[in-house]
């Protein structure tokens, strides 16, 4: 009989198939942290991967922790994005790629809202679903050494594209945040900016909670999640930047800062559950170091009650660039 799963229900039943014998995995992306929770200390003998490569979302590393180049237990299929995994077990036929945002390796983590169906040994998707497999394996290339090369020139570009930003001058001592971005918009490569009148109120988040989890949420998880959770924004998953400051404005009316990576989107109700990240702390954005928060939030305060036509939480995005110029317009002093 088949089941659908979410939530960790999901992530524990494929960690179960792949801890089982004869594992059949053709999973397009495997991510930091994979072959600890899926694998545990070895992966077994005779389990066969099959992954992607040509897309920089694979991290090369994590292969050679499961045996590549050496062996025969790993090649790989250009363009490939399936997300299947068997064993005597059964099969997970999901959209959960071997990821830390997918299967949720950290409990405390966010990530993305997953579903699969379970199918037992016996059944005929099984059998089916087995020799698809089989056919695609006898025409999959080994991730042997000049593939993984080719995947850490990837995985690096990648990379540097979404989350390398440029070093802040040395010279730069601590300031506020709009001042950084007047004077090194180019320190906030890849992060990008957004306006918003408040997070999402507790009763949003618990019904969130209860759509990912499949159970009502404790009030711990609820003030836990509140800090990271977008209602109204009508964004898939994709539009959401990776990394991004946002710039809100409380119930009470105070201006708040935080930082944000992308996390989790839902439809019913229409909330994204971001990653928040400690202000200035090791898990944060680096250019944050020099930033002080409590100081930038009184000067954006002040700012935006003198320049009423700045705020516009209309669902915008910007990067520092476009947010300098709309400094600019504005009249907010550069200091030069």
């Amino acid at each position: 009989m088949a089941k659908f799963l979410t939530g960790t229900k999901l992530s524990s039943k494929i960690q179960e198939i792949c801890q089982s014998d004869n594992v059949r995995c053709i999973v397009a992306f495997w991510g930091d942290g994979a072959k600890k929770y899926l694998f545990g200390d070895t992966v077994q003998e005779g389990t066969k991967i099959i992954c992607d490569l040509s897309m920089g979302a694979t991290n090369p590393a994590e292969l050679r922790e499961m045996g590549a180049p050496d062996g025969e237990k790993i090649r790989h299929v250009p363009g490939l994005h399936s997300k299947v995994y068997m064993s005597d077990a059964g099969i997970v036929i999901s959209s959960a790629n071997a990821s830390n945002n997918a299967l949720r390796f950290e409990a405390s983590k966010s990530g993305h809202l997953e579903a699969g169906v379970f199918h037992r040994r016996d059944s005929k998707v099984f059998k089916q679903s087995k020799k698809w497999f089989s056919g695609i394996w006898k025409n999959a290339k080994r991730v042997d050494d000049s593939a993984l090369e080719n995947a850490e020139t990837e995985w690096n570009i990648r990379k540097w594209a979404r989350n390398i930003a440029h070093p802040v001058p040395t010279s730069v001592g601590k300031t506020t945040l709009f001042q950084m971005i007047s004077a090194h918009p180019e320190a906030f490569n890849g992060i990008k900016f957004l306006f918003s009148d408040a997070l999402a109120d507790r009763k949003t988040v618990a019904a969130g909670l209860k759509t990912v989890n499949g159970e009502e949420p404790s009030p711990a998880e609820i003030d836990n999640q509140r800090k990271g959770a977008f209602e109204g924004w009508e964004w898939s998953l994709e539009k959401w930047p990776e990394r991004f400051i946002c710039i809100y404005r409380s119930r009470g009316g105070n201006i708040e800062l935080g930082a944000y990576c992308r996390g989790m989107v839902i439809d019913n109700p229409d909330i994204h559950f971001a990653n928040p990240l400690n202000w200035g702390g090791a898990d944060a954005f680096p250019e944050l170091k020099k930033v002080i928060k409590k100081v930038s939030q009184a000067e954006i305060k002040n700012f935006v009650s003198q320049q009423v036509g700045f705020w516009k939480p209309d669902g915008a995005i910007f990067d520092a660039s476009d947010l300098k110029k709309r400094l600019e317009r504005h009249g907010f002093p550069t200091g030069s």
